[in-house]
């Protein structure tokens, strides 16, 4: 072997070397490239989640808040029922006539209202009407302001039937 041969031997094996030194790091550069690349398909895919997860909290905030503001009606509308009874409790119902029965406020040194009855119909319907009184007859009559209902109060103490008065027949000529 000749020393131009050795030569060349040495520097194909070097070429080699550099070929195969190459092909390693291209190699790695590959597994590099994959792996980035599965690392681009995660974020994107953690993105894409947390996207997903944004909307459904921007959805749980709205339902909360729709929440809230139907608490807010209904405890607004239970303190109305709880005033409403209250109120209602300070009547007692009583039998002002044969079968006819009205609300009458109770007798009660808390009671800043002058005594008074109470329309039955609308009573149940949870409002306190104030009956009115009206016509002169045997009984009081007691009117409904709201639903218009007449109703036979108490006895009119003050009643006084008609005087009947005998008409002569001579004044007829």
């Amino acid at each position: 072997m000749d020393i131009a041969g050795v030569s060349s031997l040495i520097s194909g094996l070097r070429a080699t070397k550099d070929l195969a030194t190459a092909a390693i790091e291209l190699t790695n550069d590959t597994r590099i490239v994959d792996q980035l690349n599965r690392l681009v398909r995660q974020v994107s895919d953690t993105q894409s989640n947390l996207l997903d997860t944004q909307s459904q909290i921007g959805d749980l905030i709205n339902e909360k808040h729709q929440l809230e503001s139907r608490l807010r009606a209904v405890v607004s509308e239970l303190e109305e029922l709880k005033s409403a009874v209250e109120n209602l409790s300070r009547y007692e119902l009583v039998e002002v006539a044969p079968h006819s029965f009205l609300y009458h406020l109770k007798e009660d040194a808390s009671n800043k209202l002058p005594a008074h009855f109470a329309c039955p119909n609308c009573f149940a319907k949870k409002r306190i009407s104030i009956l009115q009184w009206s016509g002169a007859a045997a009984h009081i009559h007691l009117t409904c302001p709201d639903c218009t209902k007449v109703f036979v109060g108490p006895k009119n103490e003050g009643y006084k039937p008609p005087q009947r008065r005998k008409i002569r027949s001579s004044s007829f000529r």
